[in-house]
């Protein structure tokens, strides 16, 4: 689970970010499934960027998702719409072409939910997503 604490906490309030989630931006609150976690990530007003603006601006810190990336959003749209129309069940064996972040995030899904998954890659596909992937798929 990503943090933001101690120095990157300390370093991003100093730099005026104010985080405008319901759990705080110095951490998540417990969840009861990864699925529950995408998406529930810090909205912060970039105060010094705005400063002089008739409007604020916010980013939302899609980053902090469990596998890191916006991606993640994406994946677990493709599960939890195969699950509601009943073509995903436990057990079931997910084949996915993926380059990178969908298939991580898919990854993190299948190993929570209890799916099997394959994922077909591009040669070029670099090394820390191979890396990342074998890393959080299910064995």
């Amino acid at each position: 689970m990503w943090r933001a604490s101690g120095n990157r906490a300390a370093r991003l309030l100093r730099l005026g970010y104010r985080c405008l989630t319901r759990v705080g931006c110095l951490g998540y609150g417990p969840r009861m499934d990864v699925i529950d976690a995408i998406g529930n990530t810090p909205i912060v007003e970039l105060k010094k960027v705005s400063a002089g603006l008739p409007v604020k601006i916010f980013i939302k810190c899609e980053h902090l998702n469990p596998g890191g990336s916006v991606k993640d959003r994406t994946a677990r749209g493709i599960v939890v719409d195969a699950e509601e129309r009943g073509l995903l069940k436990p057990g079931a064996t997910m084949i996915e072409g993926t380059a990178g972040n969908t298939g991580v995030g898919l990854a993190l899904l299948a190993s929570a939910r209890g799916y099997r998954l394959i994922c077909v890659l591009p040669e070029k596909m670099a090394v820390d997503k191979r890396i990342a992937l074998r890393s959080s798929a299910p064995k």
